[in-house]
């Protein structure tokens, strides 16, 4: 029996005006020291989507954390995407992404590698449509990151619906 209770709420608000929609949101979650808060937007006008959301976690440790031992106590951390899609022609979507997770905010990243530095990602790419229930993506990912190593990724993604 665990009488701790962790708690969630969401709440979006979706609109339009004219060509125009778009939505905003919160977000949150808590389990004793543990809290976790984002906010999400978007928009869409003719053939341009945005989105984007970042998120924060809040982690007050009063254990040892053996696999990361350079932790420190009431750590905060941050994860962030930003979306931006084109719609060229019926089926084809131009797609650019920047991605950036934080493991540790407030400390600097180490030149030596440490797994607790920060991490940025900048993905550009295709999607398209050629079958109803078939979606084909591909994309190239620059992974940016300290110290800097040569991991870029070209990648494509298959999709199918049934």
């Amino acid at each position: 029996f665990q009488p701790d209770k962790a708690y969630t709420a969401k709440i979006t608000y979706h609109g339009s005006a004219s060509e125009f929609n778009y939505h905003l949101g919160v977000s949150g979650y808590g389990f004793r020291s543990y809290k976790m808060g984002g906010v999400h937007l978007g928009f869409g006008i003719y053939d341009l989507v945005v989105l984007g959301e970042i998120d924060w976690t809040h982690e007050n440790l009063n254990v040892n954390v053996s696999p990361l031992p350079n932790i420190n106590v009431g750590f905060n951390s941050m994860a962030l995407l930003a979306e931006a899609n084109y719609r060229a022609i019926q089926g084809v979507w131009f797609i650019g992404r920047y991605e950036m997770f934080d493991p540790q905010q407030g400390r600097s990243d180490d030149p030596n590698g440490d797994p607790l530095n920060s991490i940025k990602r900048v993905t550009m790419g295709l999607e398209f449509f050629p079958y109803s229930f078939v979606e084909v993506r591909p994309q190239y990912r620059f992974v940016i990151e300290t110290p800097s190593i040569n991991n870029d990724v070209a990648l494509v993604q298959m999709h199918l619906w049934f």
